[in-house]
């Protein structure tokens, strides 16, 4: 198994037990991005720790910004992370992910809450809540939501930062 994905299967392990003192909140100052916080972790460069990211706290979560997607990083270098990335997904009823691959990128997307349809190099699949996919570095794919409801998830990648390897599909 390629140790980058190995490192994410380890990290998800994590993800899923659900086993967190962090607490979330999220601030907006005018027209800058929505900055998520959690409390309980360290900030600035710090030698890498364990963390242990909620599902259940972020299913929960009220976003700022209703009605539209909503994608802040929630696992960066300043966290000590030096080869993931995480972020903390909602996508709204009736809206979609552009179409688009990564270059290098492997990602480890869970579902926690809500149903979507993963469109991987023109198939479509079913996300549902409790759904884990991996997604391989070449793949085109997106995320689209067809409900009524939000679908919120939790993607972990290599080759962080989140906007660094982001080839839109036309």
């Amino acid at each position: 198994m390629n140790p980058l994905v190995r490192r994410l299967a380890s990290l998800i392990v994590v993800v899923v037990s659900l086993n967190s003192g962090a607490q979330l909140s999220a601030q907006q100052r005018g027209d800058e991005p929505v900055a998520i916080e959690m409390r309980g972790v360290p900030e600035g460069k710090h030698e890498p720790t364990v963390l242990i990211f909620k599902s259940g706290d972020y299913a929960k979560f009220q976003i700022p910004t209703p009605g539209e997607p909503f994608r802040p990083e929630i696992l960066t270098a300043g966290q000590g992370a030096e080869h993931l990335g995480g972020m903390f997904g909602v996508l709204p009823a009736g809206t979609q992910v552009a179409y688009h691959y990564h270059v290098n990128r492997e990602s480890i997307i869970v579902a926690i809450s809500g149903e979507a349809t993963e469109v991987i190099e023109g198939k479509e699949l079913a996300f549902k809540t409790g759904d884990i996919y991996y997604i391989p570095a070449g793949k085109k794919h997106t995320t689209i939501n067809r409900t009524n409801a939000d679908f919120r998830y939790l993607e972990f990648f290599t080759y962080p930062p989140m906007a660094s390897d982001f080839v839109e599909v036309k």
